[in-house]
């Protein structure tokens, strides 16, 4: 009878110890919104623009009065020690979209040269700016970035 309950104990010990436990999940990736993790090639893949605060978004992305066609190919540089480059790829527009100059980030304030715009979205994959009174007093336009 010993034998039976040894027996027992010894295979209960041995298929508790075989029991998997459950690895926790891993955290979820970060991305946090610094000039090191902006660096890189983005391009333009969605741009929309409300006339007013009340206003419905509008689609310009697709917009060629707006958002010329040969445009759609080009992508933004962004590279270290705050300078950027707008390569005209593919469809070359005339004149021509190529273009350099300086960017920085502060906050959520990243600013083109002079342009300053508010990031609203970036997780190192998708970027999207936002400015305010872009063309006309209370209007608004939002562009995401891809990045390549």
């Amino acid at each position: 009878m010993k034998k039976i309950f040894l027996i027992i104990g010894i295979s209960t010990i041995a298929i508790a110890s075989c029991k998997k436990t459950k690895d926790p999940e891993p955290p979820a990736p970060t991305c946090a919104l610094t000039t090191a993790n902006m660096i890189g090639t983005h391009k333009v893949t969605a741009a929309v623009y409300k006339p007013s605060a009340t206003a419905a978004e509008q689609d310009v992305y697709n917009n060629p009065t707006f958002f010329k066609p040969c445009a759609k190919d080009d992508v933004l540089l962004l590279k270290t020690a705050g300078a950027y480059q707008i390569q005209d790829l593919g469809t070359v527009c005339s004149p021509s979209n190529n273009d350099i100059g300086n960017w920085s980030l502060s906050g959520t304030t990243l600013t083109i040269n002079t342009q300053a715009t508010t990031v609203t979205t970036f997780n190192c994959t998708t970027l999207i700016i936002t400015q305010k009174d872009a063309l006309t007093a209370g209007d608004e336009i939002k562009v995401t970035y891809t990045r390549q």
